[in-house]
């Protein structure tokens, strides 16, 4: 039997697929082998996998800027035997995804574009052909045996560049070496392109149909990071890397967010209420207490207990780079209001010269993130995807 996935345009996604090759039958081997691997994408098929944990060998890719050390402890402590490959390039780079199971009688196998990462097991347009394999054909039974050597033989014939990670303290020299990183560094959103006219793209998102499944908040790695290097004069050299502190994600975006009311009676404010969103904060006081206490704050000369402050945005829609803006923030001071007492947002950012960018329909329902960059108090990056 053969079936074709194309995940996400249909109802199909890897999650199940993979899982039901795991339980489906009682297999004697199972080999996965992908090129990326996040603790997220691990733990969507970890109920699977512990039943077959021991029979389980995993090949998966490092030195790519994707795969994790959160994802590497995972494997080792659902019971894998796990198996790293670097090439010792970035330019060349382990990328087969494959997902295999052979038993006495039978076999089954799932190879195509997945990766072992929550995107590429269900969120992503992925495409993979699964074949159910029976070990009495002699061509089935041809291919599991080359499935099996090959993977095999890659461990003797490659013995520095393939090799069974064990230990924590393993997990834990391949993230200060930098051939793995760590899911709580977050970098700067990448922009694939740069512009200032937002009506070249105004594409809505796809529908698709596969449920978006979230991502759990990264933990931090438990290696040390290595000192910074440091010039003749003793000072730390400030080392671009374009790191960020993720600190809020908002709920799929709403007009009332966006400023494009079309209810009768409701007016255009300019301005977006920080509201609670995906994360866990108290609404009414994060924002002004953690996100943006570093600013220079000054009382409202206009409203009585409101306090102002400006930050540089920069802001990324849908991976183009808007540039810059400088934006108000507000916070209202007040306790004794209707909105306090009902434990509405205190804290808002006006948007000013950036509103043609972000009043847009084909915003609604995306999702809005917004870091800090720790090296630099008033500069935020907003990110809409």
């Amino acid at each position: 039997m053969k079936n074709f996935i194309l995940q996400a345009v249909t109802p199909e996604n890897h999650i199940e697929a993979v899982s039901n090759l795991l339980t489906d039958d009682t297999p004697t081997r199972v080999i996965i082998s992908t090129a990326f691997m996040s603790e997220s994408g691990l733990s969507s098929i970890e109920e699977a996998m512990q039943k077959v944990a021991d029979k389980t060998e995993m090949y998966v890719g490092i030195r790519n800027g994707i795969t994790t050390a959160q994802a590497l402890e995972k494997a080792l402590a659902i019971g894998c035997k796990l198996y790293a490959v670097d090439t010792g390039s970035r330019t060349r780079i382990f990328h087969p995804k494959m997902y295999f199971s052979v038993g006495k009688d039978a076999g089954q196998i799932i190879i195509g574009s997945a990766n072992l990462t929550l995107g590429g097991l269900n969120s992503n347009i992925e495409a993979s052909l699964f074949e159910a394999l029976d070990l009495a054909d002699s061509k089935d039974a041809g291919l599991v045996e080359q499935i099996t050597e090959r993977f095999d033989a890659m461990l003797s014939d490659y013995p520095k560049h393939v090799f069974e990670v064990t230990s924590q303290a393993q997990i834990d020299d391949l993230l200060v070496a930098g051939r793995v990183i760590d899911e709580g560094d977050i970098t700067r959103p990448s922009a694939v392109g740069a512009s200032k006219d937002r009506d070249r793209d105004d594409i809505p998102t796809m529908a698709f149909r596969t449920k978006l499944l979230r991502r759990a908040v990264a933990r931090k790695a438990k290696a040390a990071k290595p000192p910074a290097p440091k010039t003749d004069s003793g000072k730390p050299i400030k080392v671009s890397s374009g790191g960020l502190e993720f600190v809020w994600e908002s709920s799929p975006l709403t007009r009332r967010d966006l400023d494009i009311p079309i209810a009768k009676g409701t007016h255009a404010t300019g301005s977006m209420l920080w509201k609670k969103g995906n994360s866990e904060i108290d609404q009414q006081t994060y924002f002004r207490s953690d996100v943006f206490d570093k600013l220079d704050w000054r009382a409202d000369p206009k409203l009585a207990g409101k306090e102002l402050a400006e930050a540089t945005f920069q802001i990324v829609i849908r991976g183009v780079d808007y540039g810059l803006h400088e934006l108000t923030v507000t916070n209202d001071t007040r306790t004794d209001t209707a909105s306090y007492k009902q434990r509405q947002p205190m804290s808002a950012v006006r948007w000013g010269e950036a509103r043609p960018l972000i009043a847009r329909d084909d915003l609604l329902e995306r999702s809005m993130r917004l870091y800090r960059d720790p090296d630099d108090e008033g500069v935020f990056v907003i990110d809409i995807d």
